[in-house]
């Protein structure tokens, strides 16, 4: 049964599935209330309770995607990777930093270009449940990563020595 008390707040009650109805006018007096007889559907009482829920917490926003930043598109000299490949370096390196299952310890990185010192920075960063407690998960995936790009380094630096050395 659905009734709403002096107070406005609706109560649920199991079947026999009644519901008590106040009226704006009724609130006023507490005792004025108009109860239905006939016996409510759960369908009914689903959708009402849909409708009451959707009342008290409205739909978030939908999703969008954010526009590229202006800086990247009008001097794109002063950057060494295109807008969509430093895009697609970051999809797959929060791709691979997701490196387990756990919900309290989600990953979630940035790239931050340093143009004028001619490097990239990898910012990373994990949410916890507790304080401190993703930090383990957080030092799995930078060693991953020092693995990943230090063998990246060692292979662009021999094919330097091989371009080199003809």
């Amino acid at each position: 049964m659905w009734h709403t008390s002096h107070n406005g707040l609706l109560h649920c009650f199991k079947p026999p599935l009644q519901a008590t109805v106040t009226s704006l006018e009724d609130s006023l007096n507490p005792k004025a209330d108009m109860t239905r007889t006939t016996p409510m559907t759960p369908d009914i009482a689903c959708a009402e309770a849909i409708a009451f829920m959707h009342l008290l917490h409205a739909v978030p926003t939908e999703p969008f995607i954010n526009p590229q930043q202006q800086q990247a598109q009008s001097d794109p000299s002063a950057y060494s990777l295109p807008f969509d490949k430093e895009r697609d370096l970051v999809s797959t390196l929060a791709f691979l930093s997701n490196v387990g299952e756990d919900p309290n310890h989600v990953p979630a990185l940035c790239m931050h270009e340093k143009p004028e010192m001619g490097e990239s920075e990898v910012i990373i960063t994990v949410n916890q449940a507790r304080y401190g407690d993703g930090l383990s998960t957080l030092k799995d995936i930078k060693e991953g990563f020092k693995s990943i790009f230090d063998s990246l380094s060692r292979v662009l630096q021999s094919e330097k020595a091989l371009s080199l050395s003809r």
